[in-house]
């Protein structure tokens, strides 16, 4: 089967129900003569992955077969122009563009006043959105217009505005493409090498101990103070400090909201995103009725969005209430709970999850690993863990990757599957022999598994060993970077289970509520002097 990139192939994938609908309805309506791309469209269509050997078999017969290169290219040409149009009214930038055009237009025909009247309009709804690229741009336009009327009507004072005027804009574009690079730098470090040593903390917080920090960050663009706020709370994140980046998260949205909570519709994507992220800080630092706020006003958003709400919204809507309500079912120790939820769901599951890219998938194959394992199911357990380790998620998810590894062993470890599990032992060991920052949690439970066959029959033994790895991994767990390596399971909780009989559910339970009173005090002094 001939496999290759497509861009038709990729943008007709990405195109939702009734962006292709609208498509149709407004092409196939323009000529009778057209039917040679409509009829490409349609076999493109009903494709779910490209394959060329089947597209031309598919329009054997057609007498543009010859030409398919170019009837491909028009095609693609005249999506963009529907997609273009079909969103238009939904887009403040496409409408600040339409104007600026307008502004050409009227220029071009010496109706000078015509276009300064529009320009003005425009000028006002790019500071109102924060679009100071447009705002330079028709400040350009601005002094073309006096410069066409040989300055007659345009004294210094004006003159000079129009310059203290531009420069302003500079200076916060200026900051904006600072604060970004901060913000990319945080990001692109921690997903590549991670904050697993003093050394990549003092790399970060090089990156973030600038001016611009020190400034007073109310003079900045709503722009530049979100990219700041963002980098400082991606770095608390990878400092397991969930308390300090909750602060910022919720900083982040207040700023948004208030900026641009009357004009969100043109703003979706942004409202999705920062809303996901708040939640999730609310989740991490067991802010829980603030949470459960923030997930009602979630589930009910594409409903205020109305048709602004597209698939793309929708989808990443879905992952996110999904995502962060499972993860505190699996954290609370309610799994059975989780697994009704997810049975609630299935419908929806089944529709999304092909949809999402490996990060997502990989972190919803592990929350149904955990509930299983949490109520004991744990050949169902088994199943997502060898789905998940199937998956082969993205290599830039070491540590998450390790932990499906490590998951993998308790389970078998479980149904007491003991050849399997010095296999698996050998393999997971061998995947971190090389790694530059070795973490000791992952080497104590790793040789903690390894000596388990020789004692597993023997229960003063195993209770032996068990009291030590729990005595050794909790002071090594006392060290943020090492929490960090093995945040995805409670392996001391696990631990505690089988030292005393009682289930890892209840044991789950009793821990989270302790978590939950510890952190939320801290939480309420870092909001005083927030």
């Amino acid at each position: 089967m001939a496999k290759s990139q497509d861009e038709l192939f990729e943008l007709i994938q990405k195109m939702t129900v009734s962006e292709k609908g609208y498509f149709r309805k407004h092409y196939s309506s323009q000529s009778s003569g057209q039917n040679n791309y409509m009829r490409l469209f349609d076999v493109y269509e009903k494709l779910n992955e490209f394959d060329d050997s089947q597209i031309k078999k598919n329009l054997e017969g057609e007498t543009f077969l010859k030409h398919l290169s170019r009837v491909k290219n028009y095609l693609y040409h005249q999506l963009l122009k529907g997609l273009n149009a079909y969103h238009a009214e939904k887009s403040i930038d496409h409408k600040l563009q339409q104007m600026i055009r307008e502004v050409e237009l009227l220029f071009y025909k010496t109706l000078t006043q015509q276009a300064q009247k529009v320009l003005q309009r425009a000028k006002k709804q790019a500071y109102e959105y924060e679009r100071f690229k447009v705002v330079l741009e028709l400040l350009d336009w601005e002094k073309k217009l006096i410069n066409s009327t040989l300055y007659a009507a345009h004294g210094s004072e004006e003159m000079e505005r129009l310059h203290k005027e531009e420069k302003l804009i500079l200076k916060t574009l200026n900051e904006e493409a600072d604060s970004w690079y901060k913000l990319v730098q945080c990001n692109v470090h921690l997903k590549m090498q991670g904050f697993r040593s003093p050394k990549s903390k003092e790399h970060i917080e090089g990156v973030l101990n600038d001016p611009l920090l020190a400034s007073d960050s109310n003079s900045l663009s709503t722009k530049a103070r979100l990219g700041l706020y963002d980098a400082l709370a991606y770095y608390y994140e990878a400092q397991v400090d969930y308390g300090r980046s909750y602060v910022f998260r919720k900083k982040i949205y207040q700023i948004w909201r208030e900026q641009h909570g009357n004009h969100q519709k043109y703003f979706a994507r942004q409202e999705v995103s920062f809303l996901n992220h708040y939640m999730v800080a609310c989740q991490y630092s067991y802010q829980f009725e603030e949470l459960d706020e923030l997930l009602k006003y979630a589930k009910q958003l594409p409903e205020e969005l109305g048709s602004y709400a597209n698939e793309e919204i929708r989808q990443v809507l879905f992952q996110s209430i999904f995502y962060i309500e499972s993860n505190m079912l699996c954290s609370g120790g309610r799994y059975q709970e989780g697994l009704e939820m997810v049975e609630r769901e299935q419908k929806q599951l089944d529709y999304y999850l092909p949809k999402l890219n490996k990060i997502f998938q990989s972190g919803f194959l592990y929350n149904l690993a955990h509930m299983h394992f949490g109520a004991q199911n744990y050949d169902r357990a088994l199943d997502y863990v060898n789905e998940l380790l199937d998956l082969k998620s993205d290599p830039r998810q070491f540590y998450f990757n390790m932990a499906a590894s490590m998951f993998s062993i308790i389970v078998h470890f479980e149904l007491g599957n003991d050849e399997i599990l010095s296999s698996l032992v050998r393999s997971t060991k061998r995947k971190i022999k090389d790694r530059e920052h070795r973490k000791k949690g992952e080497t104590l439970l790793l040789n903690f598994f390894k000596k388990v066959p020789s004692f597993i029959t023997f229960d003063t033994v195993m209770i032996a060993e068990l009291t030590k790895l729990k005595h050794d991994l909790t002071r090594v767990l006392e060290d943020p970077y090492e929490k960090r390596a093995i945040d995805y399971f409670n392996y001391l909780g696990w631990i505690e289970s089988k030292l005393t009989g009682v289930t890892f559910q209840r044991i789950a339970i009793k821990q989270f509520e302790t978590a939950q009173e510890e952190l939320s005090k801290e939480v309420t002094e870092l909001m005083k002097v927030a």
